[in-house]
């Protein structure tokens, strides 16, 4: 097997898990509260919220598109910045 470091970067990025989508992981509207340290999906990541506020506050400090709520426990063995589609 070829271990050249292309070769294994390419491995490591097919590795890569991505996590299916649940239907009861809704976008949350602008005016919904976030809370710090909480897990969310957030652009189509696994990331811990790093305010307490609401959604638009979150999204428009830290150039957020979209967050949406995250069903922790089906996704009980996801890293933080894992993909979500």
């Amino acid at each position: 097997m070829d271990r050249t470091p292309h070769k294994e970067q390419q491995r490591l990025e097919e590795e890569k898990k991505v996590h299916k989508l649940l239907k009861s992981e809704t976008v949350l509207q602008d005016h919904s509260n976030v809370f710090i340290d909480y897990a969310y999906i957030a652009d189509g990541k696994f990331v811990r919220s790093p305010i307490t506020g609401s959604v638009g506050e979150w999204k428009k400090r830290f150039k957020i598109k979209e967050v949406r709520r995250c069903e922790i426990f089906s996704h009980r063995n996801a890293k933080l910045g894992e993909e979500v589609r």
